[in-house]
């Protein structure tokens, strides 16, 4: 496994379930979890020499630094800039807004969006995924 998983949501719930899909499925034995896009933002600066490719379950509405500030952080700053190509982010909501997807599509580490609630299945499909691309 050549990739980190990072779940940055501000529901401890939503934590908890996530946490155990990743595991369950076989994505990631150890996923990191940040309560805010802040603190997600500066551990990922400090520590933005990670080995491989790293996949972010952002969630969009957080308090401190929300999902879109996050992408913003990540796309403007010169050193969080080197990181656009290791981050694969996937905007995880409840929200089916069509706006929210047609804006995410302007940033290039978006990968695409999970919806609330959260299947097993997802997770699966994204460990095969990454098990194809990341060797």
């Amino acid at each position: 496994m050549n990739y980190n998983v990072i779940i940055v949501d501000d529901d401890i719930i939503f934590h908890l379930l996530a946490k155990r899909m990743i595991t369950m499925s076989g994505l990631h034995p150890d996923p990191l979890e940040f309560n805010n896009g802040q603190d997600a933002l500066d551990y990922l600066l400090k520590n933005h020499r990670l080995s491989g490719k790293t996949i972010v379950l952002l969630d969009i509405n957080m308090p401190v630094l929300n999902g879109w500030e996050f992408l913003d952080a990540i796309g403007a700053d010169e050193v969080a800039g080197t990181l656009q190509d290791d981050l694969d982010v996937y905007m995880v909501t409840s929200s089916c807004d069509r706006a929210d997807k047609d804006k995410a599509t302007a940033y290039p580490m978006v990968k695409g969006f999970i919806e609330k609630p959260l299947t097993r299945e997802v997770f699966k499909r994204l460990r095969s995924e990454y098990a194809g691309r990341v060797a």
